[in-house]
Order: C-alpha cells, then structure tokens, then sequence
C-alpha cells in the first residue's frame, strides 16, 4: 500500500512538472524524495522475494521458537508473540484504504491547518496524554516548524490537493466518513480551489496568531483551510487510535518479546537489533560485482558531467547553473561519493564517516540496492551490500571552488 501511495504521489507532482519550467522547479524536491523512497521500498521487496534471503529467515525464526520450546518458561513468556502479530495483521486489509486516504498530506497548506488544529486540542491535555509530538520537549521544533517562511506555491497546492482527493474518492467512495466530512455533496475541485486560494495560512503572521489564540482561535475561525481540517479531524483521530490500539502497539509489544526471547535463548552471543542509540558501525572501503559489471568503490567530478552529458542535461540529470559555469575551476578526479561495508540502515543518513585516525572522510546518506533488505537481516559484504557516503575532498572541493567559501573550508581543515 505505502508503494501505491508514494507512486500516486509522485505521478501527482510528475503531472504538475509538465505544465512549464516554474512547475518543475517547484515539483523537482518532492519527486526527488518520493522517488527515493520508492527505490528504498523496491530494494526491501527484492530482498523479501529473494527465496535464499528469505529461507535464512524463516531458518532463523524456526530455530529460535526451537530453543523456546526446551524451556517451558521461555516458551509461555514468548511464544505468544508471533501469534499476536499474525492475529494483529490480519485485521489490517479491510482498514488499509481507509488508513491510506483519509488524510490531506500532499498538501502543505492543509497539513499547516491540521497541525493547528491538532495542537489546539493537544496542548489541553497533560504532557503525558499528548500525540508525542505535541509533547513539551518537542513543542519548540514543532512551532519551528509550523512558523517556517518557506515558500508555498498556491498553483502546486491546488494541484495536489484535488488529484489526492479525487483518488481519494474514487478508492473509497462517496459515503466514506473522511470523503463525506471533507468534500460533503460538492465537487472535489469547488472545496480545494476555495481552501486553497482563500486560505490566510500562506501568512506566517496569521499561522501565529492561530497558534497564539489556541483553541478559541480555532473553534472561531472561518478561514476554509482552517474549516477543512476540523472536519476531518475526528476521521483522522478515529482511524489513528484504532491503528495505535490494533497495529503498532501490538507491533511494539510483540517486538519487544522477540527481542527479549532471543536474549533469553541466545544471550550475549548474537548482536542486538539496531534502537537508535548512539553507536559506531565498522566498514572498509570496497567496490562490488554487480551482475557482471565490477563497480568501483568511487564516483567524480568527471562520472558526474559525463552523466549530465550523458543524458542531454535533462531532469533529473540536469545541473545547477553554477555547477554547468564552474565545471573548468574544478579538479575532475576529486572524487564525490564512496561505498563501504558498514551495516548502516535508515536514521542513519547524516552521520559522520571517520577513519581509523579518527579523520572526517565523508558523510553516510544512502545505501545500493542489495543492501536495502538489511532492515530484515544482515547481509555479507561479499554479497553486495553497501553504504554511500559522500566524500569529505568532493565537499571541500566545491566549497572552495563553486561556492566561494574557501574560509569555511580552512575553518574546516584547521589549515
């Protein structure tokens, strides 16, 4: 489902894009992230269907409820677990239309008006009852948020609002609650077009006065954004406490009975799961076989023009106009990304690269496609699988000579 929902998504903005260069521009992020995310999905499913990968597992799994079994205490602790996941999802395919559509995401104008609304009832309660985000220690990031002068682009917003909707409709149907409490009997196009172009939200001065008037603010406002979100509001907190209440808590419990019955049975013999801890991830710098092609451990300056090149400058091969105009101040051969061996996994893009010097070399941001499937098992570097991360001498080369910022670069060399 998250597969047909990122691919609408992206199709909604590739469909906008069409219309001129300006919608393109204003398209070129989102697409760039859903199509990211959809390479993400694809890899993990590969691996899924990988019969080989796949038998590992259930290899592991068997062998674990095995040495459950040897000890009946281990075995009525934990055993339940598996059952009540099986249990848990088998409810999920009658409310996975419904937990899919019934939202307004592709729009930011609608998300800023729900978030308002939301926290007007949140920020009522205890901090210990509150949506976590809402919560005390994430207050300050969330008005950060909300009160961000980004640009929204009314064209775009309008755009993305109906096509969702209108699938929205058409998936599950006129008399659904979100689609009655959003659209009612008028036409999909009549309700977006006056939401979003007779919104005040795109003011941030008006975002804050919303938030600063709290509930009274919002249960007085006419603003048609504003309206629409509190119509749906009570969908969107129905269908999140039943999924809360059915799925993840479930998922949670259950994991954590895993997770402890493998501990149980194994001890300290196996390394744990990755928690979002801190932690330092061991790899070398290698390059692998794919299919018949070897490919080298690094990328440059010269494989990055040669693909611009390469493919008419065209998106999303296209480069910035300081980088087309630049391309005779740089040294070619500097290279930009890398691949290694550490067994990274997503939450992890951003970290630092460090080498057994302990010097910066680079910054993890991404994986190749036979690593993706490491969210369910560990992979062999011999297999393929392989961070990325972009080299430490690719940054400094463009701060120095694309960007102008050669004192930031010394600032960050110590020379």
């Amino acid at each position: 489902m998250q597969k047909k929902i990122w691919t609408l998504r992206r199709d909604i903005l590739e469909n906008y894009a069409k219309r001129g260069d300006e919608q393109r521009r204003q398209a070129s992020g989102g697409i760039r992230g859903f199509n990211n995310a959809l390479k993400r999905l694809a890899g993990q499913q590969e691996g899924l269907t990988n019969p080989r990968m796949f038998a590992k597992k259930e290899a592991e799994e068997k062998t674990l409820k095995d040495e459950l079994a040897k000890k009946p205490e281990l075995q009525k602790l934990y055993a339940p677990a598996w059952e009540q996941i099986e249990k848990s999802y088998a409810e999920l395919p009658k409310m996975a239309n419904r937990l899919a559509f019934s939202n307004l995401a592709p729009s930011r104008l609608a998300i800023i008006a729900q978030q308002l609304v939301r926290y007007s009832e949140e920020i009522k309660k205890p901090n210990d009852r509150r949506y976590p985000e809402y919560s005390d220690a994430r207050l300050a990031s969330f008005q950060a948020n909300l009160l961000s002068p980004a640009p929204i682009y009314r064209e775009l917003e309008e755009a993305a609002l109906q096509a969702w909707l209108e699938e929205a409709v058409k998936t599950l149907g006129a008399n659904d609650p979100f689609i009655k409490a959003a659209i009612g009997d008028a036409e999909v196009s009549e309700v977006v077009k006056r939401a979003v172009t007779e919104t005040k939200l795109k003011d941030v001065a008006e975002r804050k006065a919303l938030l600063d008037g709290g509930a009274d603010a919002i249960a007085k406002s006419t603003d048609p954004m504003i309206t629409l979100a509190k119509r749906v509001e009570p969908i969107v907190r129905e269908l999140r406490a039943w999924n809360e209440e059915k799925i993840t808590s479930v998922e949670a419990s259950a994991g954590e009975k895993i997770s402890k019955a493998r501990f149980a049975a194994y001890g300290r013999t196996i390394s744990p799961d990755a928690n979002f801890n801190l932690r330092v991830a061991y790899g070398r710098v290698k390059g692998y076989d794919e299919d018949t092609t070897l490919v080298p451990y690094k990328t440059t300056y010269y494989g990055l023009y040669d693909r611009a090149i390469s493919f008419g400058e065209m998106p999303p091969y296209d480069l910035p106009v300081r980088w087309r105009e630049g391309r005779d101040k740089l040294n070619l051969a500097t290279p930009i990304n890398f691949v290694y061996t550490a067994d990274t996994i997503g939450g992890m893009s951003g970290s630092p690269i460090i080498n057994r010097n302990a010097e910066f070399v680079g910054i993890n941001f991404d994986s190749n496609l036979q690593k993706l499937s490491n969210r369910y098992w560990y992979i062999e570097e011999e297999e393929g699988s392989r961070a990325v991360g972009v080299h430490s001498a690719g940054i400094l080369e463009a701060l120095r000579k694309l960007y102008d910022a050669g004192d930031l670069a010394k600032e960050l060399t110590g020379k």
